[in-house]
């Protein structure tokens, strides 16, 4: 007990060690003829320590009370006023927050995620979008292209040129586009990528990615070691970008589409929201 922290540290390292090794050994004993699902393993493990500076108290009489006034009117602004007027008394989309829009397939949700993105870039601020299966880089580009310039999508085609160079004018390097194969990448990858790139505009003396756009949730793979229900796998998808949204002080954008059974519905509830009531 009379220990502080700096005192404490290396026998805590140490515990920390024996587990990591134990954790190991594990792996290597389930997937010593395959190093691939090895790494993915490692990859998934939830390690968790009792460490002090995750689970801590703060006296209710010593809070940072300005931070927290400060922090109230941190977000990014919507392209639409009805969705700034949901989010009292900032009126935008708060930081740090996970934002779903379901809505049943061919309706539109790809572009109109990628319209506030584009909507957010040309503020200035960082923004990712990654979309898994549905479209290419080429189809993002003509269809940013259109929704840019205003054009109907064949006549944004073929003025194609034209329009990406007014629209890199306006936005610059704010909005990055990534398109993978649906079920190609876990979360934990993505978390991963988003964080080398965030270290990358570090480097560069820019501002981290404030904003993430992922179409659409059922498009990340699933880790081999996973339980089968996707009651428990899209629970654990939504736990994970928590990394993101609270830990990093993100807005992550999430598309996602309903059970089958509310696809006749013009207004969706919670409970017709997917496959998982831990969304």
């Amino acid at each position: 007990k009379s220990y502080g922290k700096d005192q404490i540290e290396p026998a805590r390292k140490y515990l920390q060690d024996i587990v990591a090794s134990v954790v190991i050994q594990k792996a290597n004993r389930m997937y010593q003829d395959h190093p691939s699902d090895y790494l993915k393993y490692l990859k998934g493990v939830n390690f968790q320590t009792a460490d002090s500076n995750v689970l801590k108290f703060t006296d209710f009489n010593k809070v940072d009370i300005n931070s927290i006034i400060a922090g109230t009117d941190e977000g990014i602004p919507s392209r639409f006023e009805w969705i700034n007027q949901a989010f009292q008394p900032a009126c935008k989309y708060p930081l740090g927050s996970i934002v779903v829009y379901c809505s049943v397939p061919g309706t539109g949700k790809s572009l109109w995620s990628l319209s506030e993105a584009i909507n957010m870039a040309t503020m200035g601020y960082k923004v990712h979008v990654l979309n898994m299966g549905d479209l290419s880089e080429a189809q993002v580009v003509a269809r940013a292209a259109a929704i840019y310039s205003g054009l109907p999508f064949a006549e944004a085609k073929l003025n194609l040129p034209t329009v990406y160079n007014m629209m890199t004018q306006s936005i610059g390097d704010n909005l990055m586009l990534t398109s993978v194969p649906s079920d190609s990448i876990t979360v934990d990858e993505y978390i991963d990528f988003i964080d080398q790139i965030d270290a990358e505009l570090v480097k560069k003396g820019q501002p981290k990615l404030a904003c993430l756009i992922a179409d659409y949730d059922s498009g990340f793979k699933m880790n081999d070691y996973q339980q089968d229900s996707m009651y428990n796998q899209f629970g654990s998808l939504y736990n994970k970008l928590t990394e993101l949204s609270m830990a990093r002080n993100k807005l992550v954008i999430l598309l996602s589409q309903p059970k089958t059974s509310a696809y006749d519905k013009e207004e969706l509830s919670i409970v017709d929201i997917g496959e998982s009531s831990r969304k």
